[in-house]
This record gives structure tokens, C-alpha cells and sequence, in this order.
């Protein structure tokens, strides 16, 4: 699985280089609208909810790289930004 995530990335890259805008990005506002949906459903039905804070994380993905070709150890490629 780990070896399909640059090619992933690569295929996202392009896609995004094509169409202009970041695909994470869309999929965050679709989350958060989807979490809006269900917060204004809850609460016009006598319920009480509140959307969660957003809390992204995203894999760096040139040091991704980088650690699976060699060029970088695995212990300096700590965790996501």
C-alpha cells in the first residue's frame, strides 16, 4: 500500500495541475458541508450538535519520496505538517 502512495500523489498532481485546484482541499469543504448538513438537521429537530473543529493532516509528499527511494531515513520523516 505504502508504495502506491507516490504514484497516488503523482496522479493527483497532474489532476490538479490540469484543473487548477487541490483535490484535498475540495474533499475538506465536502466533509465540513456534509458535517454543516447534519449539525443544521440535528438541530432543527430538537436535537443539540455542533460541527467538529477541522484537525487536517497532510503527508509531505516530496519527503515521502525521498524516504521510499532512500534519500532520506524513515526517522527523519517524523509525521505530517
Amino acid at each position: 500500500m505504502v508504495r502506491s502512495t507516490p504514484s497516488i500523489h503523482n496522479a493527483a498532481t497532474n489532476f490538479v495541475s490540469i484543473f487548477g485546484y487541490d483535490l484535498f482541499e475540495e474533499g475538506d469543504k465536502l466533509w465540513e458541508s456534509l458535517q454543516d448538513g447534519v449539525t443544521q438537521f440535528i438541530n432543527a429537530n430538537g436535537g443539540s450538535a455542533l460541527p467538529k473543529v477541522p484537525n487536517t493532516h497532510r503527508v509531505r509528499f516530496e519527503e515521502l519520496r525521498k524516504v521510499l527511494s532512500g534519500e532520506m531515513s524513515v526517522e527523519e520523516f517524523v509525521d505530517c505538517n
